[in-house]
C-alpha cells in the first residue's frame, strides 16, 4: 500500500452509507457500540523523529493496540504526518421528528456536524407531538406534557426542589 491512512475504524457490523458519510471527516472519541478498534494515528510527532513510536493506540476502549512494521520513523517520510481532514469530533445527535428542538433518546446517530431533523438534546418523551417536551406547559389532558414523568400534575404548579411537593 503506497499511501496514507488516518482514522481507521473496525466495526463488528456493516455501516450504512449515511453512517460512514456522517463521520468521514471527524474523529470518534467516545466508546461506541459495535466499534471493535479505532485508530487515530495521532501519537507521533509529525514529520519528526519517532523511533519509539511503533505501536498504534486503539481509542475504542477495547485495547486492540497494533504494532507497526516497515514504517519510516523520522523525517518527511515518517509514519506520523500532519493530521488530515479530521478536524472535528463526532457528536451524538438525536432524531427530532416533531421539530420541537428536543430529540428521541432511542434514535441517535453520530455526525461531525448537525444533521437536518436531528438535535443534540435527547430529552423528548414524545417525539411525535411538538407540544410535548421538557419545557412545555402541563395541561390536564392525560399526557405528560413536560416530560417530568408525571401525567396531569396540577397545571400551573411546580414541584418544589426543597420539599418535593406540588406548589402554586
Amino acid at each position: 500500500f503506497g499511501g496514507s491512512v488516518d482514522e481507521l475504524r473496525i466495526w463488528n457490523r456493516a455501516l450504512s452509507q449515511s453512517e460512514i458519510q456522517n463521520t468521514l471527516n471527524c474523529e470518534i472519541v467516545t466508546l461506541e457500540n459495535n466499534l471493535i478498534a479505532n485508530y487515530h494515528f495521532n501519537q507521533g510527532t509529525a514529520n519528526g523523529s519517532n523511533p519509539g513510536e511503533t505501536t498504534l493506540t486503539d481509542a475504542s476502549g477495547n485495547a486492540h493496540q497494533m504494532s507497526l512494521a516497515n514504517f519510516a520513523l523520522s523525517g518527511t517520510s515518517s509514519n506520523w504526518v500532519n493530521s488530515g481532514p479530521a478536524t472535528s469530533t463526532a457528536t451524538r445527535f438525536f432524531a427530532d421528528t416533531d421539530f420541537d428542538g428536543y430529540g428521541n433518546f432511542f434514535a441517535p446517530t453520530l455526525s461531525c456536524s448537525p444533521l437536518l431533523g436531528f438535535v443534540a438534546d435527547s430529552t423528548d418523551c414524545d417525539d411525535g407531538n411538538p407540544y410535548v417536551h421538557p419545557f412545555a406547559t402541563e395541561f390536564i389532558n392525560g399526557i405528560d406534557d413536560n416530560c417530568d414523568g408525571v401525567v396531569d400534575e396540577v397545571a400551573g404548579s411546580f414541584r418544589s426542589a426543597a420539599t418535593g411537593n406540588w406548589e402554586n
